[in-house]
């Protein structure tokens, strides 16, 4: 049965694949602590024949899944109707998922590459950096070719922009974002408190959560930014001003819930977990007046 807490992690999860909101000018966060760079080798092999060799496509480096990496590993596609399979290759074991994929969509890489078929494969979850209410349909985690076997990329690094660190910037960007550009690092969010789903004091991290209404925001989609409690926080009265200081990759993400892979059948394990991490845990609220 789905928990009380889950509509925020559930939302995310169904964004996962979103079309973009109306992308808007930004000021680069320029901190080097979140800053990491991105880079691509170039891995020249030959040419393809009726065996399996790799192509001669630039292969993107994929990086640990640490909370070191930072963006690391986000890349963007940067063709049309980019074919994702359930498995590397061409074969008929490698069933094509449906809708392909086009610019702008993003990739967080998991793993690769994989050579097969003379393509370079490797294994994604697919997301969109800004939410909206239309989800995409089809599975999120696939396998995606790096390029094309004439040397054409399909995928690059991500070359977008870092939110600012605060509510009313992080309130549309994917939880993976988020994650890729701040990790764990603690961030001080300002607004009035929206609604709150609170299973108590002690109770599971993610069973506990509340929206965040950024000062000035005018009520559109989303209705606020969506957090989490952790086990000692009290929660504040609706309306109330606060400072909520917290960080993104909370320990408990990696358990936050199960459960949630049935209730989106489409959704990977692997989606869930960086949804998850993404998500922001308030470690402390503290009372503040309204500019």
């Amino acid at each position: 049965m789905m928990r009380r807490v889950l509509p925020i992690l559930a939302a995310a999860l169904t964004c996962i694949g979103c079309a973009p909101a109306a992308q808007h000018s930004q000021v680069p966060y320029d901190a080097s602590a979140v800053t990491a760079t991105v880079s691509a080798s170039v891995a020249a092999a030959p040419t393809p024949s009726a065996t399996v060799e790799p192509s001669t496509t630039p292969v993107p480096t994929l990086h640990s899944d640490s909370r070191s990496s930072g963006r690391a590993n986000i890349f963007e596609v940067v063709t049309t109707d980019l074919v994702m399979r359930s498995a590397p290759g061409t074969g008929p074991d490698s069933v094509i998922y449906s809708p392909s994929l086009s610019a702008p969509m993003l990739l967080y890489l998991l793993d690769g590459p994989v050579a097969a078929d003379g393509y370079e494969w490797f294994r994604v979850v697919r997301f969109e950096e800004y939410f909206t209410d239309i989800g995409l349909p089809g599975p999120n985690t696939g396998w995606v070719a790096g390029g094309g076997q004439d040397g054409e990329p399909w995928i690059a690094p991500w070359k977008g922009v870092c939110p600012e660190p605060n509510a009313s910037e992080l309130l549309t960007r994917s939880p993976i974002v988020a994650l890729a550009c701040f990790g764990d690092l603690e961030l001080t969010l300002e607004g009035t408190v929206g609604d709150c789903s609170d299973a108590g004091v002690g109770a599971p991290v993610f069973q506990r959560s509340c929206l965040l209404v950024p000062f000035g925001y005018q009520a559109q989609l989303p209705p606020g930014f969506g957090f989490y409690l952790a086990t000692s926080i009290s929660p504040v009265g609706r309306g109330e001003p606060v400072r909520v200081t917290g960080q993104h990759d909370h320990p408990a993400a990696p358990t936050c819930d199960d459960d949630i892979t049935h209730l989106l059948d489409q959704t990977s394990p692997e989606a869930v977990l960086l949804s998850c991490r993404g998500a922001f845990v308030a470690t402390e609220i503290s009372p503040t007046s309204a500019p």
